[in-house]
């Protein structure tokens, strides 16, 4: 499914900004967003970025950085696919249904679009299940691959060993457990953190620190309890079964190990700003420890376990038309997914500032490159983007208005794709919050008045009649090549692996 989509469209935008990240390492430029600004870490997924990189190094970039990450998904599915028959022990109706939610569900789905959900998960079921079977060495070993692979899953790793711990603890060595634990969690993870504040001259990845920029404390509550809507049938056919099932005393450890850490990361996303939360993949660990008990607590084949089959379809009919909501979105012939291509043909730009920092800098790939929402350069977070712009003077801005820009009557509800005006006509609509999202299209116009550059709203999607694309652009760069180029991205339809030929013939 994953290479169909990449033969017929184009994977998620946040996705690219991870593969821009790995193809810059695996090109010995570092850890970067661009090859001017310095070390940044807009990349979460630390060894995700690494292992994408590494491996399109060896390929020598003959094979594209989407192909490696299919194939780093579709084995880290296989596997949590094996561990549901293997706790099942047997492959009957319900085990076939639990292997096919699982694999039209929304974590499933943001793999299909490029992100490392897969293969994170695979981590995850893999840390839990090695602390079930009492492998220790072994469980923590994939607690420090959780927390470097993600931030998240240092939450995720570390409830989980103090569950086993608290399980375990009269029947453990302290002395040998305290070594192990040094040995295999503690000083890899000191030696990681030490290394990447060194590296990049902070702790934490610039998403993390941006993402606390939030309107209201609980920010994450409404996408938290969205998020199990799908999952409902499931969790109910769980709790018919529960009373008995949790009696035992196996099964009771089995629950806790599978919990612990989804549920802490569960309650820590109620404070975040889920933004870029593509088929709740924030919240798939929790429906992994969903599924993997759902594995243990339904029946085998029996009259009584038609219920429990009835219920998992009902979540396969659910996620099944996301499913597909997701391959249009992919496949969709929206003008950005040829842009960039296109207008690197005709017009060399050596600077942009961009608050879409996916698809964009991705395939236009100039030396210089400001994300004005912060989640991939420092200066911004540190200095605010009216001082970065101010300093950088972009050859092109590019934004999302995110609702901010009210434009004059006239220009909306023209019929055509995109409109040239005037920045010093737009108005601003009112926002007193903090999210770096709604405040880089007011710092955007501003210094758009403050240069004179000339406005170019664009449509995104059919039915975006306010055009939410904006781009600025400096006498400096030829407008008439600019429109020209944008008016032929509405009438063609490229894909991932036809936009990546030309990186590979450099």
């Amino acid at each position: 499914m994953c290479i169909l989509v990449m033969r017929n469209g184009h994977l998620h935008e946040d996705a690219y900004i991870l593969f821009q990240y790995s193809r810059n390492f695996s090109q010995g430029l570092g850890i970067s967003f661009d090859v001017v600004n310095g070390p940044a870490e807009g990349a979460t997924d630390f060894l995700w970025m690494c292992l994408l990189g590494i491996f399109h190094r060896i390929f020598m970039g003959n094979i594209e950085i989407g192909v490696i990450a299919a194939s780093l998904n579709s084995i880290g599915l296989a596997y949590i696919t094996r561990e549901v028959i293997n706790i099942r022990k047997s492959v009957d109706l319900n085990t076939i249904a639990i292997c096919i939610l699982l694999i039209v569900s929304g974590g499933a789905a943001a793999a299909i679009g490029g992100f490392s959900t897969a293969a994170f998960g695979a981590v995850y079921v893999a840390t839990i299940l090695s602390f079930f079977r009492n492998k220790f060495n072994q469980g923590l070993v994939f607690s420090t691959l959780l927390a470097l692979f993600r931030p998240d899953g240092f939450f995720l790793g570390s409830a989980t060993i103090i569950a086993y711990l608290f399980l375990e603890l009269p029947e453990l060595d302290a002395k040998q457990t305290a070594k192990k634990l040094t040995i295999f969690y503690l000083i890899p993870l000191i030696t990681y953190f030490f290394w990447r504040y060194t590296y990049f001259g902070l702790l934490l990845p610039l998403p993390l620190i941006v993402k606390q920029n939030t309107d209201f404390m609980f920010e994450g509550i409404r996408p938290n309890m969205k998020s199990l809507v799908g999952y409902s049938p499931v969790i109910t056919g769980i709790l018919l079964y529960f009373r008995s099932y949790i009696e035992a005393n196996t099964n009771k450890r089995f629950f806790i190990l599978a919990f612990s850490g989804s549920l802490t990361l569960f309650m820590l996303l109620i404070f975040a700003h889920q933004s870029q939360n593509v088929g709740m993949r924030f919240q798939f660990p929790l429906h992994l420890s969903i599924i993997l008990l759902a594995s243990s607590i339904f029946p085998k084949t029996t009259k009584t376990s038609i219920l429990s089959s009835a219920l998992i379809f009902i979540s396969i009919v659910y996620f099944s038309r996301g499913f597909h909501a997701n391959i249009n979105y992919l496949t969709n012939s929206d003008y950005i997914n040829s842009f960039p291509q296109i207008l690197r043909q005709r017009l060399d730009i050596n600077s942009i500032a961009v608050t879409e920092a996916g698809r964009f800098p991705y395939w236009y790939n100039a030396d210089s490159m400001v994300d004005l929402v912060g989640l991939n350069s420092k200066n911004v977070v540190t200095n605010g983007p009216i001082a970065e712009l101010e300093e950088k003077n972009p050859d092109l801005i590019f934004i999302h208005h995110a609702g901010r820009f009210i434009y004059p009557d006239e220009l909306i509800g023209t019929g055509d794709n995109f409109v040239i005006f005037d920045p010093n006509s737009i108005k601003l609509s009112e926002y007193n919050g903090s999210n770096p999202v709604k405040l880089a299209p007011a710092a955007a116009l501003e210094n758009a008045i403050n240069r004179s550059l000339t406005g170019i709203a664009v449509k995104y999607g059919k039915k975006n009649k306010y055009f939410s694309h904006v781009y600025f652009v400096p006498d400096s760069v030829n407008l008439k090549k600019f429109k020209t180029a944008v008016a032929d991205s509405f009438l063609t339809k490229t894909n991932y692996f036809a936009s990546e030929k030309p990186n590979k013939n450099q």
